[in-house]
């Protein structure tokens, strides 16, 4: 805005300022009934209640808030517990998986060993067989 221009509403705000300075006038003679002005005890009372509303609104938000960031950490609290809990679960998952697979290792060596074990009878029976006279 260059110094030259002014302000739009600088006509409206030169005709209000006018017109209140002819209402004051007017007032002050006598001539118009002025208007009644509040009790700024009325005023007090009503900031003073306002104050307290304020401050009550504002120890329930904190004891909301308190509320909130204590719930807030119990469950940050369950969530870290709930972690560790699946990792032993993992953990014995494992263990077990690995103890089923060392016993059916243990059973399969064992199967293997009684096959050949049979496996040699048979060759045995089978040689006796052949050797023997018809």
């Amino acid at each position: 805005m260059t110094a030259n221009k002014r302000h739009p509403l600088l006509p409206l705000l030169s005709v209000v300022s006018v017109s209140l300075g002819l209402l004051l006038a007017s007032c002050n003679s006598g001539t118009v009934e002025c208007p009644q002005v509040p009790e700024m005890v009325q005023t007090d009372e009503a900031t003073s209640r306002l104050q307290q509303q304020l401050q009550q609104q504002q120890l329930e938000l904190d004891k909301l808030q308190a509320a909130l960031n204590v719930s807030a950490q119990q469950l940050q609290q369950a969530q870290q517990q709930l972690a560790e809990k699946s990792q032993q679960v993992d953990a014995l998952t494992q263990d077990k998986q690995a103890g089923q697979v060392a016993a059916q290792n243990t059973a399969i060596t064992s199967l293997e060993q009684q096959l050949a074990q049979q496996q040699q009878e048979i060759e045995r029976l089978q040689a006796e067989l052949d050797n023997k006279p018809q």
